[in-house]
């Protein structure tokens, strides 16, 4: 909480790196840092993909659209999630796509209707 606070990606990608994402989703945390989790990592996914990726999904597994503090903003943030999960599939390859990326979009799509 205290790295997504700062609105620093180095330490958030650094605190992630250091806490196995089971670990951080054991038990579910706010609805805000999780929409803050997805808002921090969706940019430049081609770099850190395989941390981002997990981080991502995760959250968005758990994440509760219809909670109040969130419903107004998630469909954006997962639009841009998406937007870039498309620049980034154009920077990785197929492999690494399939591996980390296409689950997660099918994820954000299905959260979006």
């Amino acid at each position: 909480e205290i790295a997504l606070n700062a609105k620093n990606l180095e330490l958030v990608l650094t605190t992630c790196g250091q806490i196995q994402v089971e670990d951080m989703f054991r038990e579910v945390p706010t609805q805000l840092i999780l929409l803050s989790i997805i808002a921090h990592l969706r940019g430049d996914l081609h770099i850190n993909l395989e941390l981002k990726a997990g981080y991502l999904l995760e959250a968005i597994e758990v994440v509760d659209q219809t909670d109040h503090q969130v419903q107004h903003h998630i469909k954006d943030v997962l639009q841009v999630l998406l937007e870039c999960i498309d620049s980034a599939s154009s920077l990785i390859t197929p492999q690494e796509y399939n591996r980390h990326l296409k689950r997660l979009r099918w994820s954000a799509t299905m959260l979006m209707r």
